[in-house]
């Protein structure tokens, strides 16, 4: 669960931008400070603690799995700030990443042809 200073803003950006679904809230009535989005499988959920008053932070990248990772990447990158754009890994992975709203780090990948066969 990560922080953010706005889940409605968190809402907006994830659902609008990146394409995924509001799966939760909590309250239904009034301002939000919990939210749960989603696509397909993946779940992320956010919290809003008004004690909290720094940035968001984490020393990690969200990682996800995706089929068409240049695809996506051409569908949100003149909405997003981008790190790197689609490039294929030493570790063959065809990968790019972004930053959301909040400042939290998110890679979309996609195994390259050659993955898994050995090394």
């Amino acid at each position: 669960m990560l922080h953010t200073p706005s889940i409605r803003e968190t809402q907006k950006f994830y659902t609008e931008i990146l394409g995924f679904q509001v799966a939760g809230v909590w309250p239904e009535e009034g301002e939000p400070v919990w939210t749960r989005v989603q696509s397909g499988e993946v779940r992320v959920m956010f919290y809003h603690d008004k004690s909290e008053t720094g940035p968001a932070g984490c020393t990690g990248t969200l990682y996800f799995n995706t089929p068409d990772v240049k695809g996506y990447f051409e569908k949100i990158k003149g909405k997003v700030e981008v790190l790197f754009e689609p490039h294929e890994t030493s570790y063959q992975m065809l990968e790019c990443a972004i930053k959301d709203n909040n400042g939290y780090v998110l890679t979309f990948g996609s195994p390259t042809e050659g993955h898994g066969s050995g090394g």
